[in-house]
């Protein structure tokens, strides 16, 4: 049994933790341990809720109906259409029928003009060989940025890669996947990717502990990197590891 204030293994008949004093509720065997993938219960489950509601009778029964009656108000608004266009093609057509073009008139005009003595002198525009060279252009890349999702992540399935370790705890303590669900969303509320992991499931891990991790990287270096955000933001004992899927 273990105290649900502070998490110290407690001795068999207890009333009250050693190291808190907080009372013990319940018997060893009342204890139900999280499972991991579903709802957890007590203090985080605040987070999930489920609303189901259900609508009377007569609803469902009157849908059928309903459809018809849509379906034939469609059908009659659909005929009319369909005729007022059909009108009006005939209309347009009558119309355009009926109109005849004049002939084209010819006006022949008859000019008499008196010899010019004036001399035209031409000038010789000689070709310019100015030539104009473009300058080149620049393409310049915006710069990437990363997108974390903003919520609780897992572990991408069958694949390997490096990730900063936030926090762990001890799978053996029943509340042990209530607490790493609280680390992560800290995590969260200060702007960095935040994910939750059983070390179990993984060659690479020690097994049997819940893992608070930040990121999924493709290298050592990128995690490290990613390390020294997490560094700043308070998490002093965060470290790097490698997750390999078994």
């Amino acid at each position: 049994m273990f105290c649900r204030e502070c998490g110290l293994e407690l001795t068999e008949g207890a009333r009250y933790c050693e190291r808190c004093g907080a009372p013990v509720e319940a018997s060893p065997g009342s204890a139900t341990t999280p499972v991991a993938g579903t709802t957890p219960t007590g203090p985080a489950a605040s987070g999930y809720r489920s609303v189901r509601g259900r609508l009377p009778g007569w609803v469902y029964a009157a849908v059928p109906s309903l459809f018809v009656v849509g379906l034939a108000v469609g059908l009659v608004i659909g005929f009319f259409l369909g005729s007022q266009d059909g009108g009006e093609e005939a209309v347009v057509g009558e119309s355009t029928s009926t109109v005849t073009a004049a002939p084209p008139t010819t006006l022949a005009v008859t000019s008499t003009l008196a010899p010019s003595t004036t001399s035209l002198t031409t000038t010789s525009v000689a070709p310019s060989t100015t030539s104009a060279t473009a300058a080149p252009t620049t393409t310049t890349r915006p710069p990437t940025t990363t997108t974390w999702p903003d919520y609780i992540m897992e572990w991408p399935s069958g694949r390997s890669g490096w990730t900063v370790q936030v926090a762990k705890f001890d799978g053996a303590n029943p509340y042990s996947e209530e607490w790493a669900n609280e680390k992560a969303e800290e995590v969260l509320a200060d702007h960095l990717p935040a994910g939750i992991l059983y070390s179990s499931d993984f060659s690479s891990i020690q097994e049997g502990w819940w893992v608070v991790f930040s990121g999924v990287f493709s290298s050592k270096s990128a995690a490290q990197s990613h390390r020294t955000k997490v560094i700043s933001k308070g998490y002093s004992e965060a470290v790097v590891i490698q997750v390999v899927p078994r």
